[in-house]
């Protein structure tokens, strides 16, 4: 990894140079890389027994409660995520007892060998020892729980596409006639239940064909596909009702400063805004984030917006997180400027 590393350092310093033909012999170079490092790895056995029993007791306490409490609890309970305080201790302290961690640099790939990401500054490791160890917990542990939760209460007859469409529109800011004035004499109305319930419905018809033992379902592809970009515009919107711009404008092109053109803030911006760290949970706000833009995480968004993922990639568990951060979402009442 450090090898890649250096190779992209002297990449960036030729291109600076203009070397035309060094950029070409390090690009050459950095595709040999890419195909002789082979992720390393140390795997033990972890008996989960224990733990898959209590997430089923918990999950047939919870299924047991009225609908709508069910949904709330989808919604709110932050016992749902990895406890993000505890993960930010871990990660301080495993830099501290070790190192060597923190001296050589690294270089992320992608599932298809592609440098995405370099880690190397002290910041830059923690950071990526947070998201490591939310990635353990949150496979290891949490979601188990999720998946038991959602399962009970969906054979319980009370999580059903019906159920979760009537309570986001009694209760939630995503079942409100919204307003987006896109003219002075152009007011548009939309509703954002309208727009989630296909993503819905294809979830809901996953889980009905995996409870009959069938093959996993292509419902699978349109409910991930469906509700995964939706991500974007439920954060603009509520950083919009903040008060937050959510445009910016920059040059057409490099060679065209004068050209002033406007560009929508991109998810992985919208993420970033202060603002959202008043309003969501530190563990709701890391959550989302390793679901949809971060390399060091599930970074969904970006590989369903560019049709990275193959169909082995569709699993229910992943459709189970892009449901929870739904409804990590939904528990907002909000107020257009």
């Amino acid at each position: 990894m450090s090898a890649g590393h250096f190779c992209e350092q002297a990449l960036a310093y030729y291109r600076k140079a203009k070397n035309n033909q060094k950029v070409q012999e390090l690009e050459k170079k950095r595709e040999q890389f890419a195909k002789i490092i082979q992720p390393q790895s140390v795997g033990t056995q972890v008996d989960l027994t224990e733990h898959i029993k209590w997430c089923k007791q918990v999950a047939a306490e919870i299924a047991e409660k009225p609908v709508d409490q069910i949904v709330a609890t989808l919604a709110v309970d932050q016992g749902l995520l990895p406890d993000v305080d505890d993960i930010k201790r871990l990660a301080k302290e495993s830099l501290q007892n070790h190192p060597l961690l923190a001296l050589a640099p690294e270089t992320m790939l992608d599932d298809r060998r592609h440098v995405v990401q370099h880690v190397v500054t002290p910041d830059e490791k923690e950071r990526a020892g947070i998201l490591r160890l939310f990635d353990f917990f949150l496979r290891m542990d949490r979601l188990y729980l999720v998946s038991e939760v959602i399962f009970a209460a969906f054979n319980a007859g009370k999580l059903t596409k019906q159920s979760v469409t009537k309570f986001l529109r009694e209760h939630s800011w995503l079942g409100r006639k919204l307003r987006l004035e896109v003219a002075a004499d152009d007011m548009r109305e939309y509703t954002w239940i309208d727009l989630l319930q296909p993503g819905f419905e294809a979830y809901f018809e996953a889980l009905r064909t995996y409870t009959e033992g069938k093959e996993p379902p292509h419902a699978l592809v349109l409910a991930i596909d469906s509700l995964t970009v939706k991500f974007e515009g439920l954060l603009r919107d509520l950083c919009r009702f903040q008060g937050v711009t959510t445009t910016f404008d920059k040059p057409e092109s490099r060679d065209k400063p004068d050209r002033i053109v406007t560009h929508e803030k991109d998810i992985t911006q919208l993420l970033r805004e202060p603002v959202l760290e008043n309003l969501l949970s530190s563990a709701d706000l890391l959550f989302l984030k390793y679901l949809l833009v971060e390399h060091i995480g599930m970074n969904l968004r970006h590989k369903v917006a560019h049709c990275l993922l193959s169909f082995g990639n569709y699993d229910l568990g992943t459709a189970h997180l892009v449901f929870l951060g739904i409804m990590r979402l939904s528990k907002f009442d909000v107020k257009e400027s």
